[in-house]
């Protein structure tokens, strides 16, 4: 995909890069779409090989998840509902 007049002015410099996004926004989640077992101390929101994102426990995001980082998924800390990586 080529980039946006917006992301080459963020590359001169001309914009600000926007905020990360380092905290979980919505509703604390308590289950895996996929198992439906509980989270553990990480959940990852991803995408998965099959297509479709979801959040998952650490189990199913090793056997479903497309990994971390911008358009694949990120990692996030249960309890504290920080962004641990991606």
């Amino acid at each position: 995909m080529a980039p946006t007049v917006g992301d080459m002015l963020i590359a001169i410099g001309k914009l600000p890069r926007p905020a990360e996004k380092r905290r979980w926004n919505g509703t604390p989640p308590t289950q895996c779409d996929i198992c439906r077992g509980t989270l553990g101390s990480v959940f990852y929101d991803g995408a998965t090989k099959h297509g479709p994102w979801a959040l998952m426990c650490h189990s199913c995001h090793r056997q479903h998840g497309r990994g971390l980082g911008t358009g694949r998924g990120q990692k996030y800390n249960t309890k504290t509902l920080e962004k641990v990586e991606g």
